[in-house]
């Protein structure tokens, strides 16, 4: 298989010349975030480096991805232990580390692996392609490189990254090299029915009846071609269900015919509104959450924000129209 030269040598050499780090990514972790966090503090145990697996502010492991091999590596404390190197994965800027920022921006040696298009190369190390399926994607060519053997659990994490980030193998991003890296790690043991039961097959039956009450509110615009609805902090209660029932329910909206666009937004106990955005490939959702303060990729982005939910709704609208026309 080939691979491209940029950053993989500078980061080999880190890897290898240092002995603790820190591993954490973005704020929310999703599927690649999880993944990708996990696989690579697995394999640098692997070489008998010391590992301190956290998520911003405290996160823990989101319930889709709690049965992954390395879960119980994350902490939830908010102290960091002293290391030597940050590790940041599938995170395109030190802002996106939430109450870690800080934590990296002090670190003598940091190391920014990732594909988002607008990563702002923040590390002293990067390792950053903009045109990977997945983080998840980079890993696996870094670790062939550096000639380890990939346990069937780092491959089990390295799969998940990518078959979430590329939604199921759908999005544009999904290339020869993604099928080929997938194929690779079926090799070393992955079992792809496992996975998608434990990624995709576990929603509860409160998580049902939450759907329910999300859908009945489905809304359509057909100038911008955008499906959209909102799910507030009373549905939860009211259903019995918890922010993690909701990962996939933004996809039931991208299914619908004529939607270019699809997004939910999901309220917090704390009144924080947290976005999930998706697009079929003709308007980069990243570029609209950008504009919220968020980020993410061209076809899957999200945001956090504060407001009122038909007021972020027009907004979000309004920005997908200007997509649009400037598309």
């Amino acid at each position: 298989m080939a691979h491209t030269e940029n950053g993989y040598a500078e980061v080999i050499d880190v890897l290898r010349e240092n002995s603790s780090f820190v591993i954490s990514s973005h704020v929310n972790p999703d599927g690649d975030a999880v993944g990708s966090t996990l696989a690579t503090a697995l394999f640098l145990r692997q070489l008998g480096k010391t590992v301190c697996v956290r998520f911003p502010n405290g996160e823990p492991v989101p319930h889709p991805y709690e049965f992954l091999p390395g879960c119980e590596m994350v902490t939830t404390e908010r102290d960091c232990p002293k290391h030597e190197v940050f590790v940041v994965l599938e995170c395109p800027s030190l802002a996106r580390l939430g109450d870690l920022e800080p934590v990296a921006a002090q670190a003598a040696a940091v190391i920014n692996i990732d594909h988002h298009q607008d990563n702002d190369m923040f590390g002293t190390a990067n390792l950053v392609e903009r045109d990977a399926s997945a983080c998840a994607t980079i890993l696996y060519k870094l670790f062939e490189m550096m000639c380890a053997r990939m346990s069937p659990e780092i491959a089990e994490n390295l799969y998940v990254g990518i078959v979430t980030d590329t939604g199921r193998f759908q999005y544009s991003s999904t290339d020869p090299e993604t099928f080929q890296i997938a194929a690779n790690l079926l090799d070393l043991g992955v079992s792809p029915i496992h996975i998608f039961q434990q990624v995709y097959e576990r929603q509860s039956v409160s998580g049902l009846k939450l759907l329910g009450i999300v859908l009945s509110r489905v809304c359509f615009d057909e100038e911008a071609g955008v499906a959209y609805t909102w799910v507030c902090d009373k549905d939860f209660q009211q259903a019995g269900a918890t922010m993690d029932d909701t990962e996939d329910f933004v996809n039931y909206l991208r299914s619908i015919e004529k939607a270019e666009v699809a997004f939910i937004l999901k309220e917090n106990p704390d009144g924080e509104i947290r976005g999930s955005m998706r697009s079929k490939g003709s308007i980069d959702v990243a570029a609209v959450a950008k504009e919220l303060g968020g980020g993410g990729h061209r076809n899957a982005a999200g945001f956090s924000v504060r407001g009122d939910f038909e007021e972020i709704c027009a907004r979000v609208v309004r920005a997908c129209r200007k997509a649009v026309e400037t598309s």
